[in-house]
């Protein structure tokens, strides 16, 4: 999907700035994410060690230093509503949609609405726009109003695309459909649900992906690393020709960030210990190429609490400057960051925080300038009133700003989703806070990639109890969060999606019995068959995937518990694509 000059979306808004307690969650929330008793004290949280911490709301508050002053407020949340009555009006949301009531159409004065909503849509409507809701229900005209859908640039093949319209419920029906420029048109009687979408039929899949043969399913990045509620995480990454996967794991009694080279053919270059042997207590790790440097974010008990730590270190592990502790909560477990290089050599770097005493998580962010020193902290989720807790985090990042994706669990338990928020490379929100995704039953982790200026995010969850997990792809502008194209992939039942770009298209991995991968084209239809590429058993973390700047190859990592769940080991496996 190509970038849109849209303005305006609909979002469920969360406040961005907030401390002090809240209502305390269930337990199972907290076991769900492998955050037992057992886990904590692993991190030396013997009851002393919690009494001699301060945790009261003014010592958490005093952890955040940047004032919701410093930024303004994100816009609000996008619907076009106006007052039509039966001389007839227009009601437009941005460039982005627009309906023209004629006169005579409403007898009476009315308030009509036009919103963005994030409704999901199988593959097979080959949606190419957002979901526009006009309503209100009960809306009926006398004569036949006209929604105007535009998609921000022509796709190929224009003229196989029309506006596709129907109830909530389904199901939709293709409507008479005229093009001007880029925005198509049609007519409507009343309250509706409308979007752009290809007519045709989505293409056969012709493409080919098979693994490669190297390495084979017992390599390892490690191997039976103790599980006892530990955590593991790997991520997979371009680097230069070849790719990296940073596996966070246990080594000689210590927690490190660990980068294992590879090249685009999977030959393993070595193994680079990021972190040092200095970690005491580490529960997740990422690093991004900058360059020739690496920057490397991770958590680590060894001054204070549980912290987050980014150092700039060079390809072979040389650490370049002084490590820079970015979070400032001794009172709080800081954990499982993710970073994102900025242009001018910053970061933005986004991470969980948990309360140990009055179980509260929620999301907090930083913005680093090229030193890494904490140019602004803040909350992303309030730390009051807590119902949706972050478990999964995905970043974005261009000069264009900064794309957080996270996957939520209510506090109970039984609901999950998805949702986004755009950031300005100063870190002022750009964006109000984005329900890309709802209703799920079972909490996934969460990927995305950058095309242009849209975020393509990819989870998986299942919507009723019995029915399996699909594979959910979503398309978000990232500056403007107006939401675009999406498609479930419910052909197979897919969990732990991860994407990657590749040759316009994109490739995707989840697992399904088994390490499976595909190849999807540019408009995300599945290219290709479902291609098995590694047996797996007790899957713990989302596959991790990454495409090679040069030829078809993509790398994929896992963590898995093996030996009836006792112990853990950081998977690798390599696959060829050809669209």
């Amino acid at each position: 999907m190509t970038g849109r000059a849209f303005a305006l979306v609909a979002v469920a808004v969360v406040g961005a700035c907030g401390g002090g307690g809240g209502d305390p969650m269930v337990d199972a929330a907290i076991d769900a994410d492998d955050f037992t008793d057992a886990a904590l004290d692993a991190e030396d949280l013997t009851d002393a060690a919690v009494d001699a911490r301060d945790f009261t709301d003014a010592a958490i508050d005093a952890g955040m230093d940047a004032p919701s002053g410093m930024c303004p407020a994100p816009p609000a949340p996008p619907a076009a509503s106006a007052v039509i009555g039966a001389g007839g009006g227009t009601l437009a949301l941005g460039a982005a949609a627009r309906l023209v009531v004629p006169a005579g159409a409403l007898a009476a004065d009315t308030t009509i609405t036009l919103r963005p909503i994030p409704l999901e849509l199988a593959h097979t409507e080959r949606a190419l726009t957002a979901v526009y809701e006009l309503g209100p229900g009960n809306l009926s005209f006398a004569v036949p109003a006209t929604l105007t859908v535009d998609l921000g640039a022509l796709p190929p093949m224009p003229d196989e695309v029309a506006l596709r319209l129907g109830p909530a419920s389904g199901p939709f029906s293709t409507a008479a459909t005229t093009r001007t420029g880029t925005a198509y048109a049609a007519a409507v009687s009343g309250a509706t649900l409308g979007f752009g979408a290809r007519t045709s039929a989505p293409p056969a899949a012709t493409s080919t992906c098979a693994p490669t043969a190297t390495p084979d399913d017992t390599f390892a990045l490690f191997q039976n690393a103790s599980n006892g509620n530990n955590y593991f995480t790997t991520h997979a990454l371009p680097m230069g020709n070849g790719f990296a996967a940073i596996a966070t794991h246990q080594q000689d009694a210590l927690w490190n960030v660990f980068s294992h080279g590879f090249t685009s053919a999977g030959a393993s270059i070595g193994t680079v210990n990021l972190t040092g042997n200095v970690i005491h207590s580490i529960f997740g790790g990422f690093a991004a190429p900058v360059g020739t440097e690496i920057l490397v974010a991770y958590d680590s008990n060894q001054t204070q609490g549980s912290e987050i730590w980014v150092a700039r270190k060079s390809a072979t592990g040389t650490t370049i400057g002084t490590p820079v502790r970015i979070s400032e909560d001794p009172t709080l477990l800081s954990q499982r960051p993710q970073l994102v290089p900025l242009p001018g050599g910053g970061a933005f770097v986004a991470w969980i925080a948990r309360h140990p005493l009055n179980p509260i998580v929620y999301l907090r962010a930083a913005m680093l300038d090229s030193s890494l020193a904490v140019q602004r902290r803040f909350d992303v989720t309030p730390t009051t009133g807590i119902t949706h807790v972050p478990t999964g985090i995905a970043l974005v990042g261009s000069s264009a700003g900064v794309g957080l994706v996270w996957s939520w669990s209510m506090s109970n338990g039984t609901t999950h989703g998805v949702r986004y928020q755009g950031f300005s490379t100063a870190g002022c929100p750009l964006t109000s806070v984005i329900e890309v995704s709802s209703g799920f039953i079972v909490a996934e982790e969460v990927s995305a990639v950058l095309t242009g200026d849209d975020v393509i995010i990819a989870a998986s969850g299942n919507t009723a109890l019995g029915q399996p997990r699909v594979a959910r792809l979503r398309v978000v502008h990232l500056s403007t969060g107006l939401l675009g194209a999406t498609r479930v992939l419910g052909d197979v039942a897919m969990t732990h999606a991860g994407l990657a770009r590749h040759a316009g298209g994109y490739q995707l991995a989840g697992v399904s019995g088994g390490i499976v991968h595909r190849w999807l084209g540019p408009e995300l239809d599945a290219r290709s068959a479902l291609t098995p590429i590694a047996g797996t058993s007790g899957i713990s973390r989302a596959p991790s995937i990454a495409t090679s700047s040069t030829g078809d190859a993509a790398m994929v990592t896992w963590i898995e518990y093996v030996n009836g769940g006792s112990t853990a080991r950081g998977r690798v496996r390599f696959a060829s694509c050809t669209p």
